[in-house]
């Protein structure tokens, strides 16, 4: 259906008090002030705590990523990047005001919100705001559903052999004791196998295939990939089988540390030791699937948001598929919904975080299909399905080019509502 656009109507009243006002709001949380403290115009709260962490702010960490935002409510959660933010909007000791609020300081505070207050009528006129519902909407929930159904496997009835396969490949995995180009070279000079690596590889192979087809018969759901052949749809899924590991990891089925891999399936785990794991896999290999997995982690996505950075990589139009373009339109709009009612003004922050991760995602599979060659005899002996090769070496995608601009929703209306809302909580 046709997306009706509508004014980004600002509240009459807000404009009002913010008229009658004669004190910018805090230039840290963006709260209502109580005057000018240590050089710049805050509320108390940012002011206690700006005097109290002078002496210890020494002590304080960031969880994320040092770029915390307050919430709606102009809430810090990390006091790091609060102080942070105190020191960048030009707080100091050395700037304790002496007297009175003068006259001349009142004038340009005035002046200042009276060009903050014209620039908001401005932005009435040539911002956009999100429909209360629509189509795109209904395309959110339901291809949230569909991986949901992906990921909801039912381990006894359709594997009913998994608890073989793991103990196998338990045995496999415990027999590595050959450097991979030493396995390599013995096997191809005489036949041999030195371990029981491919016991291992063999089981793991069975388990990745049976999903390969689940992410297939699935994929067909997603609205934009349901008029494409099974052979089309498996070989699209074969030019992203990165990002079917994003989800192996979204999933917990693989958490890397520095010392081991753990693989846990249907609530049984193998512990794959560092040792093993350089002698199994390329170097490469294992880097860019642990990088993958700090990545992640340090995202830690929403479930839609895993949802989102599925649809935008399989969604995203090319030649060979422009009738993605539509879909992909409506699940940005979908997500810039869901994004704004989470994260409120700072929605914009985190769909760039969001691009950001899908820009790795994009350089580490280019990369990969460079490398990947170089080991092609290699894993084919030790994954010797059609399905494994197809997945592993299929052609990847050119080099990528991933920026803000590629979400076509996102572009000019949506940097100018966030300098506005900027502007408007005087963050900067």
């Amino acid at each position: 259906m046709e997306l009706e656009q509508r004014k980004f109507v600002i509240n009459s009243e807000e404009i009002f008090e913010m008229e009658r006002k004669t004190l910018l709001p805090c230039s840290v949380c963006g709260s209502p002030s109580t005057g000018c403290h240590y050089g710049v115009f805050t509320c108390e709260a940012c002011k206690v705590f700006f005097k109290r962490s002078a002496k210890k702010h020494h002590l304080y960490k960031c969880k994320r990523r040092k770029n915390c935002n307050p919430d709606r409510d102009g809430i810090f959660a990390c006091r790091y990047c609060r102080f942070n933010k105190c020191l960048g909007v030009g707080m100091s000791l050395n700037y304790i005001r002496h007297g009175r609020y003068s006259r001349e300081k009142k004038q340009v505070t005035c002046e200042r919100i009276a060009e903050v207050t014209e620039k908001k009528n401005m932005m009435m006129c040539s911002i956009p705001a999100l429909p209360n519902f629509t189509d795109a909407d209904e395309i959110l929930m339901g291809c949230c559903n569909i991986i949901s159904d992906i990921q909801n496997i039912d381990w006894e009835k359709d594997f009913p052999h998994l608890d073989s396969l793991l103990q196998a490949a338990k045995e496999g995995i415990n027999s590595i004791s050959y450097p991979l180009e030493q396995y390599h070279d013995i096997f191809c000079l005489s036949g041999l196998e030195v371990d029981n690596r491919r016991q291992f590889s063999g089981s793991v192979q069975q388990i990745i295939e049976y999903n390969v087809k689940r992410w297939t018969k699935y994929s067909r759901k997603i609205p934009g990939l349901h008029d494409l052949s099974e052979d089309e749809i498996f070989s699209h899924l074969c030019s992203h089988s990165d990002l079917i590991y994003v989800t192996i990891v979204a999933f917990n089925i693989h958490r890397w540390s520095k010392e081991d891999l753990t693989l846990t399936l249907n609530n049984q785990s193998i512990l794959v030791s560092r040792r093993s794991i350089d002698y199994l896999l390329d170097k490469r290999d294992s880097k860019m699937k642990m990088n993958i997995f700090e990545k992640f982690s340090t995202l830690n996505p929403t479930f839609e948001e895993l949802t989102l950075i599925i649809l935008l990589t399989l969604l995203k139009p090319n030649d060979k598929y422009p009738q993605f373009q539509h879909y992909y339109d409506k699940i940005i709009l979908g997500f810039t919904r869901y994004l704004q009612n989470i994260h409120g003004n700072n929605f914009i922050g985190r769909m760039n975080d969001i691009v950001n991760f899908l820009s790795f995602m994009s350089m580490e599979t280019y990369n990969a299909g460079k490398w990947r060659p170089t080991v092609k005899d290699y894993y084919t002996t030790i994954f010797a399905g059609d399905i494994m090769k197809e997945f592993w070496f299929h052609p990847t995608i050119s080099k990528p080019e991933v920026s803000i601009n590629d979400l076509s929703l996102l572009t000019n209306d949506l940097i100018l509502l966030d300098e506005y809302l900027d502007e408007s909580m005087c963050l900067d």
